[in-house]
């Protein structure tokens, strides 16, 4: 064999080796999600647990025992509360068993079956809040105001990946409807809307129009991890809040069964 072919094969060798390496690292970092794709469950066995105060931020959170769909991802809800009401044994194709906990948020909208390393003792954080007062109906601050964060969100078909986002610098009076305007303009993505005012409803973000990926779907938005009832164009932000817009399926996606 020419020294040319043995030099080839020895460094394909070595890319074969190293790609295996960086592979099984990935696997090692995301284990969770790396089973539930590759390897099939074959039986779950469910056991009653006591109900106890739980936090996220980070994981998937399955509709099904069978870890089938993701509804949710436990980066959304790093300051809401989660507790525990049964724990499935779930064992896979792979001969291996993996514990998996079904919860549900503080206010159970939120619910699902989580891998049990992903699960904190205790509530979840609350959001840090300003010096300044302020609520729903208005905006009292009297002293430096921080940004408002704002997140877009996609489906989470296709990874829940993030559309756009950027922190807001606001005026007295801002809603979530101008924030995000503000962003759309700062980012160049269009947005679609009806109504004014108090009554605006987003219909579309960057393309995803209400309704088109199913039946009931459309955009909704949580504010410092809680959906809430009024309009975007109704709730004004205070400083600090962390707006997310998520990107609903149909009926009971992402916690959502409007």
């Amino acid at each position: 064999m020419k020294a040319s072919k043995v030099i080839k094969f020895a460094v394909v060798g070595m890319l074969t080796v190293f790609g295996f390496v960086g592979a099984a690292t990935v696997i090692s970092n995301h284990a969770e999600i790396a089973h539930a794709k590759t390897t099939k469950v074959v039986k779950v066995s469910y056991s009653k647990i006591s109900k106890k105060a739980y936090h996220v931020t980070n994981g998937s959170f399955y509709s099904t025992s069978h870890l089938t769909k993701v509804n949710h991802y436990g980066k959304n809800y790093k300051h809401t509360t989660f507790y525990s009401y049964k724990k499935a044994t779930i064992k896979k194709s792979n001969h291996k068993s993996y514990s998996y906990v079904y919860v549900k948020s503080s206010d159970k909208k939120v619910s699902g079956w989580i891998w049990h390393s992903y699960l904190k003792s205790g509530k979840a954080p609350a959001v840090k809040k300003s010096s300044s007062t302020s609520s729903k109906s208005g905006n009292t601050n009297t002293g430096v105001t921080k940004p408002v964060t704002v997140k877009i969100y996609g489906p989470i078909s296709t990874g829940n990946k993030v559309i756009a986002s950027g922190n807001i610098s606001y005026k007295k009076g801002a809603t979530v409807f101008s924030v995000l305007q503000t962003l759309s303009k700062q980012k160049g993505f269009k947005i679609g809307y009806s109504g004014s005012g108090s009554s605006a409803y987003i219909t579309m973000i960057n393309g995803k129009y209400a309704g088109s990926g199913g039946a009931g779907g459309g955009w909704l938005y949580s504010v410092n991890g809680t959906y809430s009832s009024y309009s975007a164009g109704a709730y004004k932000v205070k400083s600090g809040d962390v707006v997310q817009w998520v990107w609903t399926q149909g009926s009971g996606d992402r916690g959502w069964n409007g």
